[in-house]
């Protein structure tokens, strides 16, 4: 296959799915979670793109300097 890989899980993204976008990534909707605590983040939500394509809550970057 030729399509769009999950920037989390590295599978193929089908064309029937949605999904979240990033920048230039692409997760599947049940993808899209916080690389510290898991939560499972939604369009609403704020979050940061980490330089490797993962992404973190903002409790847990505001948490990171501490």
């Amino acid at each position: 296959r030729f399509g769009p890989k999950c920037a989390s899980c590295n599978k193929d993204i089908q064309p029937s799915q949605m999904v979240h976008k990033v920048d230039s990534n692409v997760y599947h909707i049940t993808c899209l979670s916080c690389v510290t605590c898991q939560q499972q983040l939604e369009t609403r939500d704020e979050f940061f793109l980490l330089e490797d394509g993962k992404v973190i809550c903002r409790n847990d970057y505001g948490d990171r300097d501490e």
